[in-house]
């Protein structure tokens, strides 16, 4: 059977790591997919360096004129090149959370991170700064998305489409842009990292606050160093992706060293093995990102036993049961250190439950298990034959 997987860009973090387990599952249905793109960073070797799995997989970089059409708009010309070579596989597996203008003909297995068309739909020029500023004609960026919204008003759901939505969150999100498509709508949840099966308690750890995320406004680095400002007992690790020419790093290392702020340090694109070490560490983890769709690093950070200090909103929710570790802004975080000082066996009781919590749900087995089950649905009621899995 031939099954390519899409997406435009393949870089390494949070969608490779749902792809690599996708891969992971075909594989032992006997498939060697293609993983379909325009522009990728990624090798065999390197995925194995990053996630500790051997898998198979063949690299198809599609060439086309559309290719270098910047932001949304590539991913609706990557859909549209899918029309050429369709005949060339027997389904698509998606993972750029829309199958808008990809071809009708052949079955298609959609994983959301977070609806296309919820994004462009928004009238704010981010979904995690939803009092942020609004998308506005005369600049450029929000022109294009407000032009895709519009056209991405025309998409439907095929029959031969199947959903797979990452969080409750982005489920509900998807249903209400599309409230014509009325299958059942699952959601497996990404994939986490197992980790050490002992890992020092919380009463045991630094007074070390870690963060990880790609150096951008949406991850709000500058924030976090606001906070660590007005906790100077407590070090700041940021741990990060940057490319060479990434602007809001060198603001974010500016500010530091201009206001002499002494614990605050920056891991950039530091390998696995020491972001694991930093996390087993901490004693706590900030997500500040608002209406993150899941955040695979926050149920990481907990598998390595930090616990998690997270906005009130999105899928956090469902990785961060407890409402003593969500926050309404970040400006709330000094506030909850003060509390927190007086209650360390409350929080090494979290710490316990919130590590059980996730190895129950984000586990890779578990990942690998249910979309087993779902590419068997998905396989047989568009009719293809059937390879049955062998998973341990």
């Amino acid at each position: 059977m031939k099954v390519g997987i899409v997406q435009n860009r393949i870089i390494y973090g949070g969608r490779l790591t749902v792809i690599v387990g996708i891969v992971e599952v075909l594989n032992r249905r006997g498939i060697v997919p293609d993983l379909i793109t325009f522009q990728t960073t990624i090798s065999p070797n390197g995925v194995y360096r990053q996630y500790g799995t051997q898998i198979n997989f063949k690299i198809r970089r599609i060439n086309s004129v559309l290719s270098n059409i910047p932001g949304e708009a590539n991913i609706l010309a990557i859909n549209l090149a899918m029309r050429r070579i369709c005949k060339q596989y027997d389904y698509f597996i998606s993972s750029n959370n829309t199958t808008f203008s990809m071809p009708s003909q052949i079955p298609i297995l959609s994983y959301i991170h977070f609806p296309r068309i919820a994004r462009l739909k928004s009238p704010y020029v981010s979904i995690h700064f939803p009092n942020g500023p609004l998308k506005q004609w005369r600049n450029r960026q929000s022109a294009i998305a407000r032009f895709m919204g519009i056209l991405y008003s025309f998409h439907r759901i095929k029959n031969n489409h199947y959903i797979i939505a990452n969080s409750k969150f982005s489920r509900l999100y998807f249903q209400h842009y599309f409230p014509a498509y009325r299958q059942h709508i699952p959601v497996i949840y990404p994939p986490v990292k197992k980790s050490k099966d002992f890992l020092s308690p919380f009463n045991k750890r630094a007074n070390l606050v870690c963060s990880i995320g790609r150096f951008c406004q949406e991850k709000n680095q500058l924030g976090q160093i606001g906070i660590a400002e007005r906790l100077p007992d407590w070090k700041f690790i940021l741990i990060g992706f940057a490319g060479e020419q990434n602007t809001y790093l060198k603001e974010c290392e500016t500010y530091v060293n201009e206001k002499g702020i002494k614990n605050v340090e920056f891991e950039v694109n530091v390998p696995e093995t020491r972001k694991r070490e930093l996390l087993e560490a901490a004693k706590f983890f900030i997500h500040p990102n608002i209406n993150e769709p899941f955040g695979i690093s926050t149920a990481e950070s907990i598998l390595n036993g930090c616990l998690p200090l997270v906005h009130n909103s999105g899928g956090q929710r469902e990785i961060v049961p407890f409402a003593d570790l969500r926050f309404d802004a970040l400006s709330d975080i000094p506030r909850m250190f003060k509390k927190f000082s007086k209650c360390d066996n409350h929080l090494s009781r979290l710490q316990k439950q919130l590590i059980d919590h996730c190895r129950e749900r984000f586990d890779f087995q578990v990942f690998k298990e249910k979309m087993d089950t779902q590419i068997n649905h998905f396989e047989s009621v568009n009719g293809l034959s059937l390879v049955r899995s062998q998973i341990r």
